[in-house]
């Protein structure tokens, strides 16, 4: 059974997890269980693309989403996009609390790293 397909059926779902014989599972427990007699035991989260977008009225209003307002698969899809490491099995929480101190460090290296050279180019 193909992603979209357990989306129509189950909406609310946020995430499946799918093995390598793209075997979907409700549970993650069981398609681990399920991916020990696989030669290739990856098991995969796919997340429910219903749950990943941002609210329309929020894009048509030009303001910016807060993270606290998204879902837990919403922040750890946010996490990947902008290459921030999470633990998916945290809290949702937890999970906003390590997105903000990651994204306040990138943050603070850019500004430190564009301070740090004065603005100038080395190569000029």
């Amino acid at each position: 059974m193909n992603t979209e397909q357990i989306w129509k059926e189950h909406p609310t779902l946020e995430v499946v997890y799918v093995t390598s014989d793209e075997t979907a599972f409700y549970n993650e427990n069981d398609a681990k269980n399920h991916a020990k007699g696989l030669e290739n035991k990856s098991v995969e989260p796919v997340y429910n693309p219903a749950h990943l977008a941002v609210d329309a009225k929020l894009v048509e209003g030009n303001d910016e989403p807060e993270l606290s307002d998204f879902t837990k698969a919403q922040l750890i899809q946010f996490a990947k996009d902008n290459q921030l490491e999470v633990n998916d099995k945290a809290n949702k929480p937890e999970i906003l609390a390590s997105i903000q101190t990651q994204m306040e460090a990138k943050n603070q290296a850019d500004e430190n790293g564009s301070d740090a050279s004065g603005g100038s180019n080395p190569q000029e």
